[in-house]
């Protein structure tokens, strides 16, 4: 227990990433979308196409998409960052707490552990009693009566 306690003391020393990588990885998928979004390509025979605008914007740069706006390219990558990475920070945020519960419980814990150790002890000195004056001596019966029944057969 108290190498448990030593150990959670020292075991999320720097965690402060957790709180600015996830933004800045928002800022930079947005930065991305604002690069790309405004692009577009000229259409060269605007008469023949079912769009009559002079410029279009490339279908990969529709699906590319804002990382907000469902079913786009950023978005299936913010999503999947929120339900790994995000989900992983915020296990590692718990672990840092229950770390630091232990290590302020840990005389109390060695206290109930030690108590119960104390409490169990009758337990285990009625069934040691119990194994000395009525189980070996059962076992040491039924094995004359198999080792008879053997020889008479």
């Amino acid at each position: 227990m108290d190498k448990i306690s030593q150990n959670s003391q020292t075991a999320f020393q720097n965690t402060s990433w957790t709180q600015t990588d996830p933004a800045n990885f928002e800022s930079m998928l947005n930065t991305s979308y604002n690069k790309f979004s405004s692009r577009s390509l000229t259409n060269r025979n605007p008469a023949t196409s079912k769009k009559s605008a002079a410029t279009i914007v490339p279908l990969y740069i529709k699906n590319y998409g804002s990382y907000y706006t469902s079913n786009t390219l950023l978005n299936a990558i913010y999503q999947e960052f929120n339900t790994k990475i995000k989900y992983s920070i915020s296990l590692i945020d718990q672990a840092k707490q229950y770390s630091q519960s232990i290590s302020q419980n840990s005389q109390s814990i060695k206290d109930t552990i030690n108590s119960i150790n104390t409490s169990l002890d009758p337990l285990t000195t009625s069934f040691t009693d119990l194994e000395k004056t009525v189980i070996n001596q059962w076992m040491d019966y039924v094995k004359k009566i198999i080792f008879k029944f053997i020889v008479y057969l």
